[in-house]
């Protein structure tokens, strides 16, 4: 509960942008269509998925890509603080 109050503290000030979508992805077929649609909407879209993706989902532009994983979760936080909507793949797996 401390660190969830701490993280909480630390990202406080970060307002939510209602034109901020962050997806998390697995896998590239599931998730690109959406992606894609999202991007010609002139949303701001941050995709949090595996690194194997990442050149072909950047090629769309207008889009950040985090690498899922451990090494990035401060990254991964402050995206997921600022976002009004929050897609999910439904295999990933979160602990």
């Amino acid at each position: 509960m401390a660190i969830i109050h701490s993280l909480n503290m630390l990202f406080f000030p970060v307002k939510v942008n209602k034109q901020h979508i962050v997806v998390f992805m697995t896998f590239y077929e599931d998730m690109m269509p959406i992606i894609k649609a999202l991007v010609q909407q002139s949303y701001q879209i941050t995709v949090i998925g595996p690194k194997k993706y990442q050149q072909e989902v950047e090629s769309l532009g207008h889009l950040n890509y985090l690498i899922a994983g451990n090494k990035g979760v401060i990254q991964h936080i402050k995206a997921l603080s600022s976002a009004r909507v929050i897609l999910i793949d439904t295999y990933y797996l979160m602990l």
